[in-house]
């Protein structure tokens, strides 16, 4: 059984300065796309910004190729697609060139059942304000068997197979399963400040240690909301339900949902019964639909969405059409498909939770601080992988690119280096990420810092746990700790906006954030929960 993999691209609001359309969100006629995508742009794409050197999207399509899922669909605004196709063509090209030498040298062995035929990868432009929106305005068309959701933000050393195996052994009642990880990453003490922009969730699930049913995700809440409520609001009716539940504060969402089709399904027919209650319930006895009328019905009318019999369910476990609001980011979606399983009083289908073991690697690349550590985990892997055979001013855990100059005495460990950069003499580059043509002039030092392309450092500046917006200058002999370095705007003829950012001594931004491309920001206060009590819905 072959999965579709979707894979959004969302627009990285959290990784600002380095990500374009976050520096025109407040203009009245900002620029443009065009001229974001220019080369001499200091803005990116999310889905282009580089992890070692490699846009972040090329990881997760590397993972998808393992799985050997039967397409793979790259969904991203419309204002970015053309842009990201541009950024994927080098590696496109690569991966069919790659995979011609593999059949070629599998055709020649008596192997050629190991040989996987090339699956097609297709961009999607989205139109929509919202992951679940474009889930389903936009793809529910397109999906005709289980599937998978990805960001395209994360790195793994975990194979796609296990959480494959997860899925497909997963219960009867199962519609989907969400995947999380513990977050084992330290933080480095001068990274507090960034650490304040991170939001923690209570995870509320159900582990079922006493039985062999899967766990499964009940509830969620920021703890935001617990702080200005002074307590957790968990619903007497879910702890009615799952006594033994489990709250965890620890637990990060991967923003990895495995789908079945049933679930597909289901958004369908809440799209229908949304807009036509009647038809649902004179189909409806007690909460349930019934099977004979079920039968009969899709036998007259194969294309009717509003009534669901699974093959693979319990006939005692009817799939029930409940209307769900769709208009909201994917992780919003999951925990309200996860309430859903103990908000009636009749049982509904359950979202299965899987919880990636500790002695894995998983990061998302969804904010500074993350990313920044997720190049440093691909560097040390290329320490470990490639015998050092550079100068001793190139780091056997560092990453340069050989279009880039440096000068003598200078000195780059646990970083990358784009392409057409310049260092100058006596300088030392540590733990920090350089993009494309950066300019860094004499007895500069910069460390844990990410520059953007097209910036220069002046001579003998030091910058220490900052972030430099591409096409900065940073001034000679500049010190600078835990900023943020932006360009002021005060052009009002050419952008129509008397500011749109700044730099901000404490790295963090006046936008609102967005919860379109990180889950760790996705959850707000609670809104409309119906009343506890066990009674018919």
């Amino acid at each position: 059984m072959q999965i579709q993999a979707f894979i959004f691209c969302g627009k990285g609001h959290n990784l600002a300065p380095f990500t374009h359309l976050n520096h025109f969100n407040n203009m009245v006629n900002p620029p443009t796309t065009s001229s974001t995508s220019t080369p001499h742009s200091p803005f990116l794409p999310k889905a282009l910004l580089p992890i070692a050197n490699r846009p972040m999207i090329e990881y997760v399509l590397d993972w998808c190729d393992q799985a050997d899922f039967k397409e793979i669909n790259i969904v991203a605004h419309v204002d970015e697609m053309e842009t990201i196709k541009d950024g994927l063509k080098p590696f496109l090209a690569l991966r069919e060139q790659q995979f011609d030498l593999i059949s070629k040298a599998l055709s020649a062995s008596n192997h050629t059942h190991h040989l996987q035929s090339l699956k097609p990868i297709n961009f999607i432009p989205s139109k929509t304000s919202s992951t679940g929106e474009s889930l389903q305005k936009e793809l529910l068309d397109k999906i005709k068997s289980d599937f998978i959701l990805l960001p395209c933000d994360f790195i793994t050393d975990i194979p796609p197979q296990i959480l494959i195996d997860q899925f497909q052994n997963r219960d009867d009642e199962n519609l989907a399963m969400t995947v999380y990880y513990k977050n084992s990453l330290e933080a480095n003490i001068s990274d507090k400040k960034q650490l304040k922009k991170q939001r923690n969730f209570f995870t509320i699930y159900s582990e079922n240690e006493d039985s062999d049913e899967q766990p499964v995700l009940l509830d969620i809440y920021s703890k935001d909301d617990v702080t200005r409520s002074k307590y957790l609001q968990i619903r007497t009716h879910l702890l009615w339900k799952y006594p033994n539940s489990t709250v965890s504060t620890k637990l990060v969402n991967s923003s990895i949902y495995f789908c079945s089709y049933e679930l597909a399904k289901l958004l369908n027919a809440s799209n229908s019964t949304s807009t036509s209650n009647n038809v649902v319930g004179s189909n409806m006895s007690n909460g349930y639909i019934n099977n004979e009328e079920t039968e009969k019905k899709n036998s007259n009318n194969s294309n009717d969405t509003t009534t669901i019999n699974p093959s693979y369910f319990k006939k005692s476990n009817t799939l029930i059409p409940d209307s769900i609001n769709c208009n909201k980011p994917l992780s919003k979606l999951f925990r309200d498909l996860g309430r859903r399983s103990w908000q009636h009083s009749k049982p509904r289908e359950t979202i299965s939770i899987f919880i990636l073991p500790t002695v894995s690697f998983f990061i998302r690349s969804n904010n500074l601080i993350n990313l920044m550590e997720a190049t440093r985990f691909v560097l040390k892997i290329k320490s470990h992988a490639i015998p050092t055979q550079a100068s001793s001013s190139i780091g056997a855990d560092a990453l340069v690119d050989p279009s880039c100059k440096i000068m003598e005495k200078s000195s780059v460990k646990l970083s990358s280096v784009g392409s057409d950069g310049f260092i100058g003499s006596k300088s030392r580059i540590a733990g920090s990420i350089l993009l494309n043509n950066v300019h860094v002039d004499d007895d500069v030092i910069l460390e844990n810092c990410i520059v953007g392309p097209h910036a220069r450092i002046g001579k003998k500046s030091k910058l220490t746990n900052c972030y430099v917006e591409g096409n900065y200058i940073v001034d000679m002999k500049g010190v600078f700790k835990g900023e943020t370095l932006s360009r002021l705007i005060l052009d009002d003829d050419e952008f129509g906006s008397e500011a749109a950012y700044s730099s901000d001594e404490s790295g963090d931004y006046d936008e609102e954030e967005s919860d379109e491309d990180s889950d760790e920001e996705e959850y707000y206060e609670d809104e409309d929960f119906e009343d506890d009590g066990l009674f018919e819905r």
